[in-house]
């Protein structure tokens, strides 16, 4: 008879709500949680669908005659163990993954002889890559892993060396030039090490399957700052555990050899591949924004390898204190709009994206530095600044105008759009200034701005121009520069006796006449072009822009 026995029976994390319990053929057997549950003879499905609100137990035994499944790969579960996890062999545990999601197990201790099978589904075209990490301990790099021949391709990424160790090179005959994979400069073995990341791609995308014992407690890796290039000290790490990892959160993390911003002490950068972007994404610690670049946010998922930049040498360290349930669902999600954060996007449909993010912090300074893309073809966006490039700065933003450089690659000839996020109540100018073309793109009125690029362009192609308000000061700011037009005249208040230029476009951005701004209190010029509407920048030497619509007609 197969049977489910509670003991102990202590309201002590709450109640599962009625979609959860533990289920044997389709028959619900319990929906209240206790401090000790003992799960004996059968296969049993646990269900709990929500991340925020996870199954939570004290204590959990399963018999060596039972089998525990969290979920289906259709429907996510999420299962929290405070205390003690006790298998008896061959009680098995299973983590399903599929395209609708991937359940996750936080626990804090494991005894016992059981075995865990955590699947994770890969998403993705054949062959793109992907960073992967192993959430039990010796899982081969075999079998699924290495189908043969040209059909997949596994790397270790050396730091010192600055190379990356393909698994078809081992010490066993053939073998190419050292080092191989299973060399001490390599991986050190043919199985995956616990907390480190790997390189992969795939001519056939599917799931794979960790089998063994789950990775838990304290998990530490050795980083290294050896190497002689622009990315000395990037090294592989990866996600050891079951769920996702909070890189936002101090509490659990021993990090403090990786780079940091030297003017506040504070903020770790991490980057992942996004193979939809072909380009990496990245997220600061020290950000106020959910969200990184390309898809990449403080949740680190489960299987999941990532980069760090090392100051130093060490050991990286990280305990249970960083899992969490968020984000286990899906390896990157879509990012969202913050009143404090500016994000351009570069895209092309057929080579992929890449992304910038702005931040008004006005706590922490810094931020991620840019890596480029090792696809030659890929767009590539920056944001230059005190002679380094980012791919998110954090500045202290005031209520005054600004600009930044953004720096622009195409990676081929091709046609390119730009897209900027933003909250339109936090600023009362925004303009994209394309120095090749001499327009100047208001992305308050349209955040899509599309141009052609060849390899032949400027770097320095772009510069974001912008002017920040509070919401109260929308209305009654005054600005140094005024612009407003009679019949067709137009006429410029210069407050500050500003020098510079006058550019007037016309709604398709292009642009109709130019004059010297120079430092008189008002200048007025006579208008001659056909009735219409207009927009007027007013470029400053000191590299600040002033816009105004206007309409010019006959009085």
């Amino acid at each position: 008879m197969k049977k489910l026995i509670i003991i102990n029976l202590l309201l002590v994390w709450g109640i599962i709500s009625f979609a959860q319990g533990i289920y044997n053929n389709g028959a619900h057997i319990v929906s209240t949680s206790g401090s000790y549950w003992v799960v004996d003879n059968g296969s049993f499905t646990l269900t709990s669908n929500s991340s925020t609100s996870p199954t939570q137990f004290d204590n959990l035994v399963i018999t060596n005659d039972a089998s525990l499944t969290l979920g289906s790969a259709s429907t996510p579960t999420y299962l929290t163990i405070s205390n003690g996890f006790s298998m008896t062999n061959p009680a098995t545990v299973t983590i399903p993954s599929g395209s609708s999601g991937s359940s996750s197990l936080i626990v804090g201790t494991v005894s016992g002889t059981g075995s865990f099978t955590v699947n994770r589904y890969i998403t993705g075209a054949s062959l793109d890559w992907h960073l992967l990490s192993s959430p039990v301990t010796s899982q081969e790099i075999s079998g699924d892993f290495t189908p043969g021949g040209s059909d997949y391709d596994f790397y270790y990424y050396s730091e010192p060396l600055n190379l990356w160790v393909n698994r078809k090179n081992t010490n066993a005959a053939p073998t190419d030039d050292p080092p191989q994979f299973d060399d001490a400069e390599g991986n050190g073995s043919l199985s995956f090490v616990a907390g480190r990341g790997y390189l992969a791609a795939y001519n056939v995308v599917n799931t794979k399957s960790f089998a063994g014992s789950i990775n838990q407690g304290t998990i530490q890796q050795a980083v290294t700052i050896n190497g002689s290039t622009e990315y000395q000290g990037a090294n592989l790490l990866g996600n050891p555990y079951p769920s996702s990892i909070d890189w936002k959160t101090d509490d659990g993390w021993t990090r403090g050899m990786l780079r940091n911003d030297a003017e506040t002490g504070t903020g770790y950068s991490m980057y992942i591949w996004n193979e939809t972007a072909n380009n990496y994404g990245t997220f600061i610690s020290n950000g106020s924004d959910e969200s990184g670049t390309n898809s990449v946010t403080r949740y680190i998922p489960p299987m999941q390898g990532f980069f760090v930049m090392a100051a130093s040498a060490g050991t990286f360290q990280m305990t249970e204190e960083v899992c969490v349930h968020e984000s286990v669902s899906s390896w990157l999600k879509n990012t969202e709009v913050y009143p404090n954060i500016i994000r351009l996007k570069i895209s092309n449909p057929d080579y992929g994206s890449d992304e910038v993010v702005l931040e008004d912090n006005q706590t922490n300074k810094g931020g991620a530095q840019k890596w480029f893309s090792f696809v030659e073809t890929a767009p590539s966006l920056w944001i230059d600044f005190e002679e380094e490039q980012y791919s998110i700065l954090l500045n202290d933003i005031d209520q005054d105008e600004n600009h930044f450089p953004i720096g622009f690659k195409p990676g081929i000839e091709e046609q390119y759009s730009i897209t900027a996020s933003f909250d339109p109540a936090s600023y009362m100018d925004l303009i994209l200034e394309d120095k090749k073309l001499n327009n100047y793109h208001n992305l308050l009125e349209s955040p899509n701005y599309n141009f052609y690029s060849t390899s032949l362009d400027d770097p320095d192609r772009f510069v974001l121009h912008f002017s920040a308000v509070g919401l109260d000061e929308l209305e009654n700011i005054s600005k140094p520069i005024q612009i407003y037009s009679i019949g067709k005249e137009l006429t410029i208040i210069n407050n500050n006796n500003l020098g510079g230029k006058v550019t007037v476009v016309n709604i398709m951005g292009q642009t109709i006449m130019e004059y010297s701004l120079d430092k008189a209190n008002s200048q007025t010029y006579t208008f001659n072009a056909p009735t219409g509407v207009y927009i007027v920048y007013t470029k400053t030497d000191n590299g600040y822009i002033y816009s105004e619509k206007i309409i010019m007609n006959e009085l």
